[in-house]
């Protein structure tokens, strides 16, 4: 999708199948946060805990990917407006990762 971006729109094709693969993804980690619980998912990384954020972030992931597939959102035409998106997006995904790996630190800990 990254190339796909930077290159230019690869076609509705490729964008149903993003949709539906995070819409599996969503699912999957529905599924097993019901089922099992608040347990590692495997799928993103071995040791981060399924939650309903992540759940909601694949589904978010999956109507972004069926609006392009729809051709409700078309891809900016300059290549550089592109570029600049996709910097602004590496940049918000790495506070994510931040912001997740901060809050997964137990704050029962005391520095003695």
């Amino acid at each position: 999708m990254i190339a796909a971006w930077v290159v230019g729109d690869p076609g509705s094709h490729v964008w149903g199948a993003a949709a539906v693969w995070h819409t599996a993804l969503a699912g999957y980690l529905a599924v097993l946060l019901r089922a099992r619980g608040r347990v590692p998912c495997g799928c993103l990384d071995g040791v981060s805990p399924v939650s309903p954020l992540k759940i909601v972030i694949g589904g978010l992931w999956a109507a972004a990917s069926a609006m392009m597939a729809a051709g409700t959102v078309s891809l900016p035409e300059d290549v550089v407006v592109r570029l600049t998106h996709l910097a602004v997006a590496g940049f918000v995904t790495l506070l994510a990762v931040v912001a997740a790996s901060v809050s997964s630190v137990s704050p029962r800990r005391r520095i003695r």
